[in-house]
């Protein structure tokens, strides 16, 4: 008989380690990153920031460069996301720049 054994999602704290060391420096290369934003349902969501955030090619990264490799080290995991939201950073520098206190240096 087969035991049905529902795995443990990984936390926060452990993926984070592995975007560190695999995944951010691509991103970094691109001048974008990514937060963790939560495990819900086996499913990690997640933002892209910096240049990542409304990039065309963002689905692409997305697939490629985060889902398939966290999807292959954590198996407990049935997703992982990207959370489309407007990254802060991006939203603050959009008001600076429409206030017209924006200095290009």
């Amino acid at each position: 008989m087969m035991q049905n054994k529902e795995k443990k999602d990984p936390s926060l704290e452990e993926i984070q380690q592995v975007v560190d060391q695999e995944i951010s420096p691509m991103l970094h290369g691109h001048g974008g990153g990514l937060t963790l934003l939560k495990i819900e349902d086996h499913v990690l969501y997640f933002r892209l920031t910096g240049q990542c955030c409304g990039c065309p090619s963002a689905w692409l990264t997305t697939e490629e460069v985060i889902k398939g490799p966290l999807l292959e080290r954590f198996p407990a995991l049935r997703d992982v996301v990207v959370d489309t939201d407007m990254d802060n950073e991006m939203v603050a520098l959009a008001k600076r720049v429409l206030s017209g206190d924006f200095r290009a240096e």
